[in-house]
């Protein structure tokens, strides 16, 4: 935050004008700095907040990895079924369900996807699904 003029501390008369000017500009260098600093520290504040509440504490990092995939599912049905122009009553009809399970499908909180109905919905919308085991760790991959 830069110091505002009249509050700086201002060289006395006795110095010349040379030293004055000198001493104006190191004072506005170091507001500089200050400010450099200030914005240097500043950060992402979701990257703030995961260092505080998940990195580290297992479960929770088990937890947003299950939220994630559930938001992947859901983003994944609502996009298909967006860009093919259907609704989510129409994809019901297609897949042999009701609109309201269409809509929890879409629902990045819900967590029963079952393979069966994620097949049914893949297969109306003339897609395939795709189920890959992936190591939880490096520890675990095979090299």
């Amino acid at each position: 935050m830069a110091i505002p003029a009249q509050e700086r501390a201002v060289a006395p008369k006795t110095f010349s004008k040379r030293s004055r000017i000198k001493l104006e500009q190191i004072s506005q260098r170091c507001d500089t700095v200050i400010m450099a600093k200030i914005k240097r520290t500043t950060t992402n504040a979701v990257e703030v907040l995961h260092k505080r509440y998940i990195s580290g504490n297992k479960k929770r990092e088990e937890s947003l990895q299950r939220e994630r995939e559930n938001l992947n599912i859901a983003e994944q049905i609502y996009t298909l079924r967006t860009q093919l122009g259907l609704s989510q009553k129409q994809l019901a009809d297609l897949v042999g369900t009701t609109q309201s399970v269409i809509s929890r499908l879409e629902d990045a909180d819900y967590n029963g996807h079952s393979l069966a109905m994620l097949r049914k919905i893949g297969a109306a919308l003339h897609q395939r699904v795709q189920v890959q085991f992936v190591p939880d760790s490096a520890d675990y991959a095979r090299t």
